[in-house]
């Protein structure tokens, strides 16, 4: 009597409920005797659920043969007595509630059923008693699992073994399931796994709406494991995806060095694919620095002179990161170019002075790369050094070893840098050194009309403002056929011979009034008289 009046005081919890949690199971009996019904419920659970919670097999098998509600749902998830069993690993009592009918395919509210249960605690022989009585391998719950999937996903395989048999189940899930299980197994380098669902006929080569295949996602999560099996089931090493990525591309990219090793071994392995922007596995790996795999790719001999659509090459990229050891191992190659020039006409030279790197552009000279080459906008390696105010070792280190030197004051005065002019007069650059033409720092900077250039010059005192190029042209008529006034009147007033005549018997005059309708003020005019006397004739 006790107990039934502190059941009482509960509003919600009947005699019954309130015996069966404090275990008091004969009391329960003796209920049963009187006539109580068995299917009672007390708001969640069902008493049926009481004794699967509390092992009480005996009082189990009592409410069965009571009479009890065998798929009784709670009220807050839907789960059946079976569910609850399942989940506390009681084989006996699975194997009673089914034999008693109890639904094998139950789902609670989350729509797992016993197996994804059984799946989920590892349980094989729960999997087979479930299997044995229809428990249904196709039912999904809310997250679209199959029991397959689960198992693969939480890496059960022993259960996968008996979810896969027979072998035809494959084809039973739809090729996007099929693809996220391979996924999925992949992801989390379950070799085991992945090779059972390979033995069992899953398409080793789908692909995702991004052209993705279980091989790319192999390479990209870098399981050596799966890259092997997957090339041992017949993964196509060539498949590209939507960036036109091929496994050996992103091996390359994300330096994954026994990954691009395997790839290589594979018969029809292609060393130039490209992706989407022209890249090359050797163009990728170089420009993310990747050494490993550069010496890979090197050794079976793939191209230095290939091109992404930047019109960059390996050894450009090499050069602009300022990566010296990828430059050192570009140079060892046979068909290296050392001039081979960008979008902006850069060479590599000229991309390493851009950075200054000291020991790049020392690298790069004594391998025989021309220091007189100029870029589409007129920049020497020697003006992009002098650009950066950190670049006094490599200015230094440009002067020293250029084979021509004189050629660096000559480009300054032709491309108009006076800074680069200022450092090279101070640097004592042969004043005029000419070019093949007879053409000198002097005559350039006229000719082009880089009038602060001109100047320069002539405060050193030591220009010959009358220097003649092999046609017999002097600055003086350069500037004057083009109309530069005050270069010529700069020119005049430092001396230059304004009668000195060219190849062709001309002054700079006539050279002037040929080609300008209106001469700039600096040369003399033709007087009145001879005027007249012009006219006359």
């Amino acid at each position: 009597m006790a107990l039934l009046s502190s059941g009482q005081q509960h509003l919600d919890t009947s005699p019954v409920f309130l015996a069966a949690w404090k275990g008091h199971w004969q009391l329960v009996g003796a209920m049963i005797e009187k006539g109580l019904k068995v299917n009672q419920e007390d708001g969640e659970d069902s008493l049926l659920e009481l004794a699967i919670a509390q092992d009480e097999e005996f009082w189990i098998i009592v409410l069965l043969r009571s009479g009890v509600d065998v798929d009784y749902r709670s009220r807050s998830r839907g789960r059946t007595p079976l569910m609850h069993a399942v989940t506390r690993g009681k084989i006996s009592t699975v194997d009673l509630l089914l034999r008693k009918g109890a639904a094998a395919n139950a789902q609670d509210t989350f729509g797992s059923t016993p197996l994804l249960e059984a799946i989920t605690q590892d349980d094989s022989d729960l999997v087979d008693i479930l299997l044995q009585h229809g428990a249904d391998r196709n039912l999904r719950d809310k997250r679209g699992y199959t029991p397959i999937i689960l198992a693969a996903r939480l890496g059960r395989t022993a259960i996968m073994q008996r979810l896969l048999d027979p072998p035809t189940l494959s084809s039973n899930l739809t090729q996007s399931d099929a693809r996220s299980l391979l996924m999925s197994v992949i992801a989390r380098g379950q070799i085991e796994t992945l090779n059972l669902l390979l033995g069992n006929g899953f398409d080793v080569n789908s692909q995702d709406s991004f052209g993705t295949t279980p091989l790319h996602k192999a390479v990209i999560q870098g399981h050596i494991g799966a890259v092997k099996a997957l090339i041992d089931h017949g993964a196509d090493v060539l498949s590209a995806d939507k960036h036109g990525n091929t496994p050996l591309l992103l091996a390359s990219g994300y330096g994954k060095v026994q990954i691009v090793r395997r790839l290589l071994r594979a018969e029809n392995i292609d060393l130039e694919c490209c992706d989407i922007s022209g890249r090359t596995p050797l163009l990728k790996a170089v420009a993310v620095g990747q050494e490993g795999v550069v010496d890979l790719l090197l050794s079976k001999s793939a191209k230095t002179t290939s091109r992404d659509k930047n019109g960059d090459t390996p050894l450009l990229l090499a050069a602009g990161f300022g990566d010296i050891y990828m430059v050192r191992r570009l140079l060892e190659a046979r068909d290296i170019d050392l001039e081979t020039r960008d979008r902006d006409g850069r060479t590599p030279l000229l991309r390493a002075a851009c950075n200054c790197c000291d020991e790049l552009i020392d690298l790069l000279i004594d391998s025989g790369a021309d220091t007189s080459c100029i870029d589409n906008f007129g920049f020497t390696a020697l003006s992009l050094a002098i650009s950066n105010p950190e670049a006094r070792n490599a200015i230094s280190l440009l002067l020293r070893k250029a084979k021509t030197p004189g050629v660096f004051l000559r480009q300054g005065a032709k491309v108009g840098h006076p800074k680069t002019v200022e450092v090279l007069l101070k640097a004592g650059s042969p004043l005029d050194d000419c070019d093949e033409e007879g053409r000198t720092p002097l005559w350039w900077a006229a000719c082009c009309g880089h009038e602060r250039i001109v100047e320069l010059l002539l405060e050193t005192g030591r220009v010959n403002a009358n220097a003649k190029d092999i046609h017999g042209q002097t600055p003086l008529k350069m500037a004057a056929e083009r109309n530069h006034g005050r270069i010529i009147r700069t020119l005049v007033r430092a001396g230059a011979d304004r009668n000195i005549k060219d190849a062709s018997g001309r002054d700079p005059r006539w050279w002037q009034r040929a080609f300008n309708s209106r001469p700039a003020r600096g040369l003399p005019r033709l007087s009145k008289t001879k005027k007249r006397r012009i006219r006359a004739q």
